[in-house]
């Protein structure tokens, strides 16, 4: 490292040196880390002022070799501030209010959260606070209007001696009972009782429990047209998943709907602790 210690004008071991290589006076050692106003002016150009033809060719590999060294190390530390950087943002965005995360996940086309409760009970639970902005999105595109005429409905067929389902008034309110089974349809459909196989195994032990057709049927949303029934019912049997999915859901419905492409999932809402963390609440 001699010839490079040569045009670097400093040696770590023997001490600081001027610019012609004799040593610094008390008077002219800076402290480490500090430049002097002509350092600063050097600035970029810095390299400029190397006389290259004066450093031997061993040392200009070792120095190629310990500027590659240099760029990588700043290139990875660049990386990993980038990255700190994001995570930060993320969770200021997240966690900086519930609206915000409302808006967030009514803003386009994103799946709703996965949840790994052991029941289908807990995941529907968890999952509840996501059904309004799911209904909120705008899947017209893969149901293109047929008719106006504004006769169907949505409707779901629910187990009444199992826990209710209780959304947002917009979102359907009080199910009466667990969905097995979403539909639509006009007239009298959702009171035709008769469907697949697993639909009627769940129906026989709800009747034979004492329970009737009124106490089965439940209306969703009514007076709607046709494309827009078909979005609403896609919409719900994503929602609350087939048993014939993973993980598996809570209907028996054979056939699934199309569903959009998602650009990526909602954000999830913060929990109890996380809610008293972001009120200040000790």
């Amino acid at each position: 490292m001699s010839d490079l210690l040569k045009v670097y004008g400093s040696d770590p071991v023997r001490g600081a040196c001027n610019s012609i290589g004799q040593p610094e006076t008390s008077s002219q050692v800076r402290e480490p880390g500090r430049r002097s106003p002509k350092d600063r002016s050097m600035g970029a150009n810095s390299l400029n002022s190397f006389q290259l033809s004066f450093i031997s060719f061993e040392a200009l590999i070792q120095l190629r070799r310990d500027v590659s060294s240099e760029i990588d190390r700043r290139k990875k530390e660049n990386s990993v501030l980038n990255r700190r950087r994001n995570i930060t943002q993320k969770n200021r965005k997240s966690f900086n209010s519930i609206q915000d995360i409302d808006d967030y996940n009514c803003s386009g086309l994103l799946s709703v959260p996965p949840f790994s409760s052991a029941g289908i009970q807990q995941r529907l639970c968890s999952k509840k606070r996501y059904l309004r902005s799911l209904l909120s999105q705008d899947w017209s595109d893969l149901f293109p209007s047929v008719a106006s005429d504004e006769i169907f409905y949505v409707y779901a067929h629910v187990d009444p001696s199992q826990p209710c389902f209780v959304a947002l008034d917009d979102c359907g309110g009080n199910y009466g009972g667990t969905p097995f089974y979403i539909g639509k349809g006009c007239g009298d459909r959702a009171y035709d009782l008769k469907r697949n196989q697993a639909h009627g195994k769940y129906l026989k032990r709800i009747l034979e429990k004492g329970f009737s057709a009124q106490d089965i049927v439940k209306i969703i949303a009514a007076d709607l047209t046709e494309s827009r029934a078909l979005e609403l019912e896609s919409k719900l049997i994503y929602f609350f998943g087939t048993v014939y999915e993973k993980p598996e859901g809570a209907l028996v419905n054979l056939d699934i709907p199309k569903r959009p492409n998602f650009k990526t999932g909602m954000n999830r809402y913060p929990t109890e602790k996380q809610l008293k963390a972001m009120s200040g609440d000790r």
